[in-house]
Order: C-alpha cells, then structure tokens, then sequence
C-alpha cells in the first residue's frame, strides 16, 4: 500500500493512492440484529400497562402521557441459570397479550408481534453503548452500582415510521459477546 505525506502550514494530511474499500453487512431479517442464542430465555418479572412521564417520555422517544406496556425481565442461559441480561421492553398496549404466548419467553417480543399482529418491521435502529450500572438495573444484575455494563437499545419502526417497539437490554460485564462479519463489498 502506497501511502505519502503532504505538509501545508503545520498540518499534516495522510493521502492514500489507493481506491478506499467499501465493506457491509448484511441481514436477512431482524433477528439477525444482536440476536440471542436459542438456549437463552426471558423470565418476566414485570408486566405492566404504564403511561410515560417526562424522563420515560426522553428514553423511549414517546409522548408524555402517552399508554405503552412494560415488560422487564431477566434474560438467563438455559443450561446453567446463569443471568446474561436485564432488559426493559416497551410495546404499544394493543400487543400485550403476547405476553400469555407459550413460546412468549423465548422468542424475541418483536418476532410475536410480527407473527401474532401482522405488524411488519420496516426499520430498525440499534445503540451500543457501556455505562455504569444504574443502581435499580445492578440490583437486578446482583452487581455493584456502576460497574460496567453494555446497553443495546433496539427500536422497532413499522411502515408508517411509527415506533411499536423498543428495548433496553443490560449485560454485565463478560457475560454477553457479539460478533460482526463484514465482507468487502465486490469491485471495491
């Protein structure tokens, strides 16, 4: 690879004679998005109609006062009991029911709603961040308040853009790893 430097008035620039690659990712379906292995579940240990107040309101991106269903619960490995995960889960009240679902705790809530109410997903977005566990969430976690956590928030649009789903998930440190494959795109 051929790289030079130019100098322009105490600046440097790094410039490359090679043509930048592209690389992508893709997925076929949602659940390719930071899915869970099939030997993990959800033992809910909230089940609540709820109506947003003004921090909720910032989180979840809805209206004050606006009604939505709250889900919370443990995610943990089948086999060991082992907790991988807290997560908050907020649907729009028509979807609670799938809650009484026999497979509710071990398919992803957005899947039931797409199976349950037809309602398709048109668009996803995804946060990863790291924070120090909130003490309510390290409780939960049986951790210290502030140790290291990563946070992934998922938002689920339907084809209006209208936001039907939204989660945030808690994983204690060392007990949740996600790996990406990208590909060079062809003729880059």
């Amino acid at each position: 690879m051929a790289w030079y430097c130019v100098v322009k008035a105490h600046q440097r620039q790094v410039i490359s004679r090679q043509k930048v690659r592209r690389f992508t990712q893709s997925f076929n379906s949602p659940i390719d998005i930071l899915s869970y292995p099939r030997n993990t579940y959800r033992e809910n240990i909230v089940e609540e109609f709820i109506e947003l107040d003004k921090p909720l309101s910032e989180m979840i991106g809805g209206a004050v006062g606006s009604s939505w269903y709250h889900i919370g619960g443990i995610r943990k490995q089948r086999d060991t009991e082992q907790v991988i995960a807290w997560t908050d889960i907020y649907i729009l009240p028509q979807f609670a029911s799938l809650t009484s679902e026999p497979e509710h705790s071990q398919v992803m809530v957005f899947e039931q709603i797409e199976k349950k109410y037809g309602t398709r997903i048109d668009r996803a977005e995804v946060d990863v961040y790291a924070v120090g566990a909130p003490a309510h969430i390290a409780k939960k976690l049986q951790l210290k308040p502030h140790d290291p956590c990563l946070v992934i928030v998922r938002r689920y649009f339907d084809d209006q853009d209208k936001l039907f789903e939204i989660t945030f998930t808690y994983h204690p440190e060392n007990k949740y790893t996600y790996k990406m494959e990208f590909k060079s795109g062809s003729g880059n």
